[in-house]
């Protein structure tokens, strides 16, 4: 796959394993506290990262203020379309 991967992420955010698995196969399912991990707080811990210090540090970067204008990714999933298995 070639290009950013926006659908991707939107798409596992969205993710709820279904309950089927969640009862046959004891799977947990995936809360908001388990995707943040997912998503980075699991390096930010390996790196000894501060979170709140690389937030503010991209919060106050002119690239980001001129991106966090409001508009939204160019690829957004549709939650309802998705897949079942």
């Amino acid at each position: 796959m070639i290009g950013p991967p926006h659908w991707q992420i939107q798409g596992f955010q969205t993710y709820t394993i279904p309950d089927e698995l969640i009862g046959k196969a004891k799977y947990q399912q995936l809360t908001p506290e388990v995707k943040r991990k997912i998503f980075g707080e699991n390096v930010a811990r390996l790196f000894s990262l501060d979170i709140k210090k690389v937030r503010q540090g991209v919060e106050g970067d002119l690239l980001y203020k001129l991106r966090n204008d409001g508009v939204t990714l160019p690829i957004t999933v549709d939650s309802a379309k998705r897949r079942q298995p």
